[in-house]
């Protein structure tokens, strides 16, 4: 009889420590429990009818206590899994929101400036080419007084996504503050972030931005564009370059491309 009280135990034990499938579990116990009944029925002393069914009724109830234990260890581990995966969810979330633009969904300036300065870095250790812009809407204050700053906002989700759509991907987006963007070319040089620019402004500029009401809004953008040396490569003197060539732009009537020349 204590082979048989040991048999119970490793059926039960099969369901709780084997790391299968519970499908797998319950063959292998059922397939021990038959040979045990096999064996018990066929080389041991004949047993009583009452014995018979205690023996029946135990490798019953010791399989239906395995299955029950490794039912509930099973929904434990699927229910610590899933509190997991909504914890990783959430950090990654934060982590989300920390780096972007609630609005615009781009890159806010901390993580473009980020970005940009490991843009800096390959410049400066490897002599790779980038070029660096900013971006300010037009007189976009005159659109939230007009309008209103929902009106506001669309205009800058309609920007946001036209100067996505004239990007490549390894292209680095982000809104500065306010109505300014910034925009950082990995591997090109200073003609064709040019020709870039000047496609931006006149997309936006052929393009009327619907808002409620059925009316249309007409929004231009004025880029600086710092010309980049790869000998003296600083993010603060490209974003300095680059200010300084926006406030041209603004200074002489807005709607256009100014490059600062070092």
């Amino acid at each position: 009889m204590q082979s048989f009280f040991i048999d119970i135990l490793i059926i039960i034990t099969f369901f709780v420590v084997i790391p299968s499938g519970l499908l797998f579990k319950m063959a292998a116990a059922l397939i021990l429990t038959a040979s045990e009944i096999f064996a018990i029925l066929a080389f041991r002393d004949p047993m009583s009818l009452a014995l018979t069914n205690t023996v029946f009724f135990t490798y019953l109830m010791g399989n239906a206590a395995g299955f029950f234990i490794s039912v509930n260890i099973y929904r434990q581990r699927r229910d610590e899994f899933r509190v997991l995966e909504e914890e990783i969810g959430l950090h990654a979330e934060i982590a989300r929101m920390a780096e972007t633009d609630e609005l615009t969904g781009l890159y806010n300036r901390r993580k473009f400036l980020e970005l940009a300065e490991k843009e800096v870095i390959k410049c400066r250790r490897y002599d790779r080419p980038f070029s660096f812009m900013m971006l300010d809407l037009d007189h976009f204050k005159k659109v939230n007084d007009t309008y209103g700053h929902q009106a506001g906002d669309k205009v800058l989700m309609h920007f946001a996504d036209l100067v996505k759509n004239q990007l490549r991907n390894v292209d680095i987006l982000g809104r500065l503050g306010g109505e300014e963007f910034g925009i950082v070319l990995v591997e090109t040089h200073l003609d064709d972030a040019r020709t870039v620019a000047e496609r931006i402004r006149q997309t936006l500029g052929t393009e009327g931005i619907h808002i409620d009401g059925g009316n249309s809004i007409n929004v231009t953008v004025s880029i600086g564009l710092p010309e980049v040396s790869n000998a003296d490569c600083m993010l603060d003197h490209v974003i300095s370059q680059a200010d300084t060539a926006l406030y041209r732009v603004k200074k002489e009537g807005r709607d256009n491309v100014e490059v600062f020349l070092s």
